[in-house]
C-alpha cells in the first residue's frame, strides 16, 4: 500500500512502500526511498542512499540522494538535483516511455551523473533583492517544461 501525509515524512532508516508515497512538506530518509509507483513531495525529497520509484520522481524543492536515482517515469524538481552516483529516467520495463517520460528536469545538477534520460536545467531562482527591480519586462523569458503531460513553469519569485 502506499503512504501519504499532509505534512512530512520523516525515518531514521529507510521508507518503502508498495505504491506511491506522497507528502504535502517533504520527504527525508536517513537510508534509502522506495515507492512501487510515485514519489512525490512539496517540498524536497532527501535520502541517505537511493531513491528508486516505479513511476515519477517530483519535488517542489530539490532532490538529493547518497547514492543512485532510478525512476522508471521521469524526474523533475524545482531546485537542486543531487545524487552520490548516476541518475537514470525512463527506464520503463513495461512499455515504451515517451521522450517527456525520459526527461530529467530540475534547476541545476549539482551532482552525480545522467546515465539515462535527458538532463534539462531550468535554472535555479534569482535570489530575492530587497530592492525595487520590477519582475518580469522585456528581458523576461518564459519557460516551461512538459513531462508526462504535466506542464512546469519556474515559480515566480
Amino acid at each position: 500500500s502506499g503512504i501519504e501525509a499532509g505534512s512530512g515524512i520523516k525515518a531514521g532508516s529507510g521508507i518503502e512502500a508498495g505504491e506511491g508515497i506522497k507528502a504535502g512538506w517533504g520527504i527525508e530518509a536517513g537510508s534509502g526511498i522506495k515507492a512501487g509507483s510515485g514519489i512525490k513531495a512539496g517540498w524536497g525529497i532527501k535520502a541517505g542512499e537511493g531513491i528508486k520509484a516505479g513511476w515519477g520522481i517530483k519535488a517542489g524543492e530539490g532532490i538529493e540522494a547518497g547514492e543512485g536515482i532510478q525512476s522508471q517515469l521521469g524526474i523533475s524538481c524545482r531546485l537542486a538535483l543531487s545524487a552520490g552516483l548516476r541518475i537514470f529516467a525512463g527506464v520503463c520495463l513495461w512499455r515504451e516511455p515517451s521522450s517527456d517520460e525520459q526527461k530529467i528536469c530540475c534547476g541545476k545538477l549539482e551532482s552525480g551523473t545522467v546515465a539515462f534520460g535527458e538532463l534539462i536545467e531550468i535554472g535555479m531562482p534569482e535570489p530575492e533583492s530587497g530592492g525595487s527591480e520590477s519582475q518580469g519586462g522585456a528581458d523576461a523569458v518564459a519557460l516551461e517544461v512538459v513531462i508526462g503531460g504535466v506542464r512546469y513553469v519556474p515559480a515566480a519569485s
